[in-house]
């Protein structure tokens, strides 16, 4: 009975999401940042995620640590199968083995069948993310202290987080069909000053957590609160942000109606002969702009409370405060442009007719701080393209050609995720 009501809150929440964001209601946010979540299919009905976060002796694994292929009992090399050496020799000279997974998100598909399911693979050029297959898809066990341990993590940090590991291809240029090879790797960005010259800080990803970093444009979803694992969080969706954003949308949606035909008329007239009609329609249209954006500054302005109950980075990122910022931004824009109209008629292109462009950068927060410039640079000089996402590869260990997904189907895929999530919550790892 309580899961029922549990599911019925959560699908009235995301209900509430969907019906206030429009499909084409979009924005262009910058460096939009979400914790890497390797998610794997429990059952049918239920994804558990949890939080990848570098082991508190990353430094010390890249340093010893080797990735090979998994061989079978004949000690052939398994296809597409890795495995990590680390750890002291036993009286044999054989070092502990750990096989790896391939860290990825699985999020139900857009389509009519229920249960349909891909996944999202990370990764940023030639790095791939590895995960410890053993701690996948299982609850914290004390059987498996030794291997968990061995990595800095506790039994309490695998409810939530899961041991990550960057790794490699060092043989880039070899041919299809072929097996990379991987090597681990550290930070090259985060550097330290060692008697007087800069060196790459080793030990900067330690015990960290992996973000990624979108920049494209993006629907305002902002009802659902998720925690960590992307749960939805009921107390703070259903008595904070859907009574907020429910109340300041209202005025956005009347005052973005009653404009809509002034501004229309206002650019119609400034298209006319007469200068007295021009100056009218200069007038009329950015006033109406005016208006609009003003309204939805301050509607914007009162959503701030949401920010501070989704303020700990750890469990929420940036998402929400980022959202809010690029909102706040387009406003200001808005204001700006409308005053433009009226001091010297210029009407500024609408951002919905522009191409849009999609820059993915993957790292822990202090390197995505690092990368920033990177990210304004790639904006600037990267030509208006047809977005696309990450490599798509099917479940059960076979690959499919690769799928470029639209920002759309993305779109898509992330409210699956969130609805699938809000069907385990009512499952919680003990």
């Amino acid at each position: 009975m309580l899961g029922r009501l549990k599911e019925g809150i959560n699908s009235f929440v995301f209900g509430i999401d969907k019906l206030f964001t429009p499909s084409k209601s979009r924005t262009n946010v910058i460096d939009l940042r979400r914790a890497v979540t390797h998610n794997v299919i429990k059952d049918e009905q239920n994804i558990e995620g949890r939080q990848c976060r570098y082991p508190k002796n990353y430094h010390d694994i890249v340093k010893k640590g080797i990735i090979q292929r998994a061989k079978d009992s004949r000690g052939n090399p398994i296809p597409s199968k890795y495995e990590l050496l680390f750890g002291n020799k036993d009286e044999e000279g054989k070092q502990s083995s750990f096989p790896l997974a391939l860290v990825i998100q699985a999020v139900e598909e857009d389509s009519s069948e229920k249960g349909v399911y891909h996944d999202i693979l990370y990764k940023d050029g030639n790095k791939r993310y590895f995960t410890l297959e053993t701690l996948v898809g299982k609850q914290p066990d004390s059987k498996d202290s030794k291997i968990y341990k061995l990595f800095g993590f506790s039994e309490k940090d695998l409810e939530t987080c899961i041991p990550v590991f960057e790794v490699e291809n060092i043989n880039a240029d070899q041919k299809q069909g072929k097996d990379p090879i991987y090597k681990l790797t550290n930070s090259s960005v985060i550097t330290k000053k060692v008697n007087g010259q800069e060196v790459p800080d080793e030990k900067c990803r330690n015990g960290k957590l992996l973000y990624t970093s979108y920049s494209g444009p993006s629907n305002l979803h902002a009802f659902a609160i998720t925690d960590e694992r992307g749960n939805l969080e009921l107390a703070k969706s259903l008595f904070i942000s859907v009574p907020i954003i429910f109340i300041t949308t209202l005025p956005k949606i009347f005052v973005n109606v009653v404009t809509a035909p002034f501004m229309k008329i206002g650019e119609w007239l400034m298209n006319r002969q007469n200068p007295v009609v021009q100056a009218f329609g200069r007038v009329l249209r950015g006033s109406a702009e005016l208006t609009k954006n003003v309204v939805n500054m301050a509607a914007t302005i009162f959503r701030i409370p949401i920010l501070l109950f989704t303020a700990n980075k750890e469990k929420y990122s940036d998402v929400h405060y980022t959202l809010w910022k690029e909102q706040f931004k387009e406003c200001w824009n808005g204001i700006k442009n409308g005053y433009k109209v009226i001091t010297s008629g210029e009407v500024p292109e609408s951002e919905e007719a522009k191409d849009r462009t999609e820059h993915h950068m993957i790292g822990t927060w202090k390197e995505l701080n690092a990368r920033k410039s990177e990210i304004e640079d790639k904006l600037q000089k990267t030509k208006p393209r047809s977005p696309s996402i990450e490599t798509v590869v099917s479940l059960g260990g076979t690959k499919t050609p690769s799928i470029e997904v639209s920002s759309d189907h993305a779109q898509k895929l992330t409210e699956s995720r969130q609805r699938s999530a809000s069907t385990s919550s009512t499952i919680s790892m003990k």
